[in-house]
């Protein structure tokens, strides 16, 4: 692919103190090519991770990461649910969590004890891969089956 002209470094800087300014913790970044050539929104992640912004973005979505497609629209729509309600899916499975005592927690990391979340693409992760996973699109129904695995108990974030 041919690119005219690349993003300005110092631009992209520019904006980023811009959004921090305005106490904005979650970004999304949906660039018009980036379905065929991400090199461009990897640079806006970059700058964003840099030092000079620290963990300031607690969530920074890229269109090429959530939805590789060549529609803008619904990339870009799909990115920025995508940065909205990641940091709020973790925060509810960490509180979710912390609802459970010592022993249950303990038990989560056990061979024979299987804590799963579901996504919406029907795919599971274990519940700390689900906490610390970049991209959450829905809020997902928890799975918890016993180590007889006898019995199973669902339950749906409202």
């Amino acid at each position: 692919m041919y690119v005219e002209k690349a993003p300005c470094k110092e631009q992209i800087r520019a904006t980023l103190f811009a959004i921090k300014a305005e106490g904005i913790r979650s970004i999304a970044v949906a660039l018009l090519h980036s379905y065929l050539f991400k090199d461009h929104e990897e640079m806006v992640l970059a700058e964003a991770t840099s030092p000079v912004f620290g963990d300031w973005f607690e969530q920074i979505s890229l269109s090429s990461h959530v939805m590789p497609m060549a529609r803008l629209v619904p990339r870009g729509c799909t990115t920025c649910v995508d940065a909205y309600l990641t940091p709020v899916i973790k925060t509810y499975l960490a509180s979710f969590v912390r609802g459970f005592d010592d022993d249950i927690k303990v038990s989560w990391t056990a061979v024979n004890t299987r804590t799963r979340t579901y996504q919406s693409s029907a795919s599971l992760l274990s519940l700390p891969v689900a906490i610390n996973t970049d991209t959450q699109h829905s809020t997902p129904p928890l799975s918890f089956t016993t180590p007889t695995g006898q019995s199973e108990r669902v339950f749906h974030a409202i």
